[in-house]
């Protein structure tokens, strides 16, 4: 608090800010919401007035996660019209983020995207840790995805499959967990885009089993039946191309003169 009353800075007022957010969790998990609830109060006072200063990315997941964190204690003591105002002040904040990093990407700027993407994806996995929530793991798996996408469409495959893995290693666990259908959706375009990416048939034939399943559950949905016939049709080309290369090798070499 010193420190950010003597040099009044951007970066010493968002450290202060998380401070008391940590002492804010700390009170939460000894189950003191009034005490938790000051202290979340004093990161949001510091938060909203560095987003309305700065207006960076960083400041405004700052301020979202703030409003989160009260939503929580506001829900715990049973207030439930109050969590839902919070809550929806936090999702505002992350949809308008997410439209404006789409809007960069959908232009071309793909290196500015990664760079957004970054940015983002620091802030996520301090939520996720934070707060372990299925929506805030949910959010870093999306965000670990995101970023395979663009590395994947800037040719760095290798870069693409790292972040597609991560993004599963979480999805596993939370349709292991939650067992819901947006989980298993989820879990499918993992295995697929580790699939295409590393023309890997093990993990597209179970993007295919999902999405078979989740097809027969969900009938009406016409999204699933296009990716089941899509991922065959990836299947099988895969398939031709092993086929190929194995007749290449077998194939004797031509002797020299």
């Amino acid at each position: 608090e010193a420190l950010a009353e003597e040099t009044n800075t951007v970066e010493s007022r968002r450290d202060l800010s998380i401070s008391y957010n940590n002492l804010g969790r700390i009170a939460e998990a000894q189950d003191e919401l009034s005490e938790a609830e000051d202290w979340y109060r004093k990161g949001l006072a510091l938060r909203e007035a560095l987003a309305e200063e700065t207006n960076t990315v960083e400041s405004r997941r700052d301020l979202s996660i703030s409003y989160n964190n009260l939503g929580r204690i506001a829900e715990a003591q049973d207030e439930l019209s109050e969590a839902e105002d919070w809550y929806r002040k936090g999702l505002a904040l992350r949809e308008a983020l997410a439209e404006e990093t789409n809007t960069v990407e959908s232009q071309g700027k793909l290196s500015e995207a990664e760079e957004w993407y970054h940015e983002d994806l620091d802030i996520d996995e301090d939520l996720a840790e934070e707060t372990s929530t299925v929506q805030s793991l949910r959010d870093l798996s999306a965000k670990y995805n995101n970023l395979g996408e663009t590395a994947e469409s800037q040719g760095k495959l290798s870069e693409a499959e790292d972040l597609y893995r991560k993004s599963l290693t979480i999805r596993e666990a939370l349709a292991d967990e939650t067992k819901t259908l947006q989980s298993y959706d989820d879990l499918a375009i993992s295995y697929y885009n580790i699939g295409c990416v590393s023309s890997d048939l093990n993990f597209l034939e179970k993007a295919l089993d999902i999405c078979q399943q989740l097809s027969a559950q969900c009938p009406d949905n016409p999204r699933y039946p296009r990716l089941v016939e899509e991922i065959k049709n990836i299947i099988e080309l895969e398939k031709s191309i092993i086929d190929l290369e194995n007749i290449i090798n077998d194939f004797p070499p031509e002797e020299s003169e």
